[in-house]
């Protein structure tokens, strides 16, 4: 873990999160609900950077800076986000020193981004609704590229000062972080150097970010607000105030927050309380802004249901199966059910044998064990809906069915590859170095391996699944509109 420098100082190499909770019995259910919120997150915000900028008729300023929220929202909930997802599967609450420095510079940079974002969607909203026939020429593209850029430049500059003066400094022996991730508070109780200026760094600027942001939109919503009182027009009041709603919501609720976390001295601080409202605005409130903006802008509502006439809610998907021919229909079901029944038998037999007979208690056959378990997954995932269909002659498959079908096909048929190889190494110990074979492929080894791949692709799932697997995700919901829904397979 480290390497002793002075009596009370220790060079880290790494860190250990205290996560969200230390009890067992709720790992799992926190695991499931943080899930489901990043994944809606990633889709969400992702959906609307997309959204934003394929779509013609979304290319104006209120949108432009739309795009630039979703792009903070994801990039800070992604920072914090999988590390904390990973560390609940993998059951290993640690952090490379780098990497907590890494993670604590990109969040401080997309929060602190985020918040002048607003702020510029505020100036945004006063230029809209005060003085509507200037809004093009006041807001044109390099006057919004300004207003988005500068954020970006003096976030990055404050989070590598903020980052640097804690990481420069000395830690002592104690790396218990009692967060869920690297945030510079909770960083601070492990400096064994004087941290007053650091803290008077952290207070100042975030004073400063909140209060000067925060101003800059209630200056602008005073204005919209005297300016929305002296219209003569109640169809334009309710339209004036309808374009702000979603905007407010998201600052209400952000600012709040924030200044709950930081504008409050350390002495006062409950690390517990701190949490809660961490996970609020880390992964809560990049969940909910999609919503609010795409349930409240009638355009971006619009924009998602468009066309219906030509478009058709995608509820199932036909299969076309193996063949058309009606007279092969019949054969090939007997022939297919005879052997899928003779591999369910076949493997299930060879699980059952290779467990309970003591005389086939080996390493070999312990692997025999899963790849006979994985070849009853994959082809139970395909094979029963494909003789389902065969029976009742409809070739149909629900949308969640699919999905289903897909996810535990790919699971089962990447464990199998992997096993595989595994097999090939026991052969290759057992015919090299037969007399050290036992122990070399000691039970735990083989245990080992097998439970490393298991964890090992849950954290590729988590990786690469999630994150930039969510184009396939929203891919997924967009082929919930189109016209035809033949899948030229049988799975």
């Amino acid at each position: 873990m480290a390497r002793m420098n002075q009596p009370n100082q220790t060079v880290l190499t790494e860190f250990i999160l205290m996560g969200i909770t230390d009890r067992p019995e709720l790992q799992a259910a926190i695991f499931g609900l943080f899930l489901s919120i990043y994944v809606i997150s990633v889709v969400g915000n992702l959906g609307m950077i997309i959204l934003t900028k394929v779509d013609s008729r979304l290319q104006t300023p209120m949108y432009f800076f739309l795009r630039h929220l979703a792009l903070t929202d994801l990039g800070y909930s992604t920072t914090v986000g999988p590390k904390m997802l990973v560390n609940f599967i993998a059951n290993q609450n640690t952090i490379p020193y780098n990497w907590c420095a890494t993670q604590l510079a990109f969040f401080i940079l997309f929060i602190i981004s985020e918040l002048f974002i607003l702020s510029a969607m505020a100036y945004d909203r006063y230029v809209a609704i005060c003085h509507p026939l200037l809004y093009m020429v006041v807001m044109s593209q390099k006057v919004c590229w300004v207003l988005v850029a500068v954020p970006y430049v003096y976030s990055a500059f404050l989070s590598l000062i903020i980052t640097i003066k804690i990481f420069m400094s000395s830690f002592c022996d104690h790396n218990v972080i009692r967060h869920f991730y690297c945030d510079n508070l909770p960083l601070l109780t492990l400096l064994c150097s004087s941290t007053r200026d650091i803290e008077l760094i952290i207070l100042i600027f975030s004073a400063f970010n909140l209060v000067s942001s925060l101003l800059i939109v209630l200056v602008s919503y005073i204005l919209i607000l005297m300016a929305i009182l002296s219209m003569n027009s109640a169809q334009g009041r309710h339209k004036a105030f309808s374009t702000c709603g979603s905007h407010m919501t998201v600052v209400v609720v952000l600012y709040a927050t924030l200044f709950f976390m930081y504008v409050q001295p350390k002495s006062s601080h409950s690390f517990d309380t701190d949490k809660i409202a961490s996970v609020f605005y880390t992964l809560i409130i990049p969940m909910l802004n999609p919503m609010i903006y795409s349930l409240r802008n009638k355009e971006v509502s619009r924009m998602a249901c468009t066309d219906k006439q030509n478009l058709t809610l995608l509820k199932e998907f036909i299969l076309m199966g193996i063949t058309g021919l009606p007279e092969l229909q019949a054969p090939l079901f007997g022939l297919l059910l005879t052997v899928y029944l003779v591999s369910v038998v076949g493997n299930l037999g060879l699980i059952i044998l290779t467990k309970i007979d003591s005389r086939l208690q080996t390493p070999m056959y312990f692997f025999l064990r899963h790849l006979a378990f994985t070849d009853l997954g994959y082809s139970t995932a395909v094979g029963t809906k494909m003789l389902v269909n065969y029976a009742v002659d409809q070739h149909t498959i629900s949308f969640n069915g699919c999905a289903t079908q897909l996810t535990f096909f790919s699971i089962f048929i990447i464990n199998e590859i992997f096993i595989l190889s595994a097999m090939a190494y026991d052969c290759y110990v057992a015919i090299r170095n037969p007399l050290l074979y036992t122990a070399v492929m000691s039970q735990r080894l083989c245990q080992v391996l097998v439970d490393e791949l298991c964890r090992r692709q849950a954290q590729g799932f988590l990786y690469l699944w999630i994150p930039s697997g969510s184009d396939c995700l929203i891919l997924w919901h967009s082929i919930l509109y189109v016209c035809a829904a033949e899948i030229y397979s049988f799975l």
